[in-house]
């Protein structure tokens, strides 16, 4: 199943890319702990650039009730185990287990590794200024639509 508006062909960022660059888009994370509490965070400007650029991200506008763990990274191109365009003095795709708009690393980590209930650190799937923890989340989503 491919992405709502994207060419058969595109995959991960470029299909965000072909969403996104009309730069009119909301993003929004839903999280939800092994206990079963659920949250959200909404940004009311997502984009990303395209490949040349690296798909670099804008975001901000930030509500909700989730906590904002994402606009620390605004700027940011994306990094993968193979492509290190982030701030710090290593990988942090290579560290955190995934790809994802890391800066000197990040303060969540949606593309981290899946953890059991009780597992803890930056490499899992982590949204920091939820509860002030790296506890990983049993379920998180990204959903971009249109403002209009």
């Amino acid at each position: 199943m491919g992405v709502l508006g994207a060419k058969p062909k595109e995959k991960g960022n470029d299909a965000i890319y072909a969403l996104t660059k009309d730069k009119n888009q909301e993003l929004r994370i839903d999280l939800q702990r092994h206990n079963g509490e659920q949250t959200y965070t909404v940004y009311t400007t997502f984009y990303i650039g395209d490949e040349n650029n690296k798909y670099t991200l804008t975001v901000s506008g930030y509500n909700g009730i989730g906590g904002d763990s994402l606009s620390y990274n605004n700027g940011m191109k994306f990094t993968t185990k193979d492509q290190d365009n982030d701030w710090s003095g290593g990988n942090c795709g290579v560290s955190y287990y995934g790809g994802w708009w890391y800066k000197d690393c990040a303060l969540g980590n949606l593309n981290g590794l899946y953890g059991q209930s009780g597992v803890y650190g930056w490499q899992y799937m982590t949204w920091y200024y939820y509860a002030a923890t790296t506890e990983t989340f049993k379920q998180t989503s990204m959903m971009v639509r249109n403002k209009n």
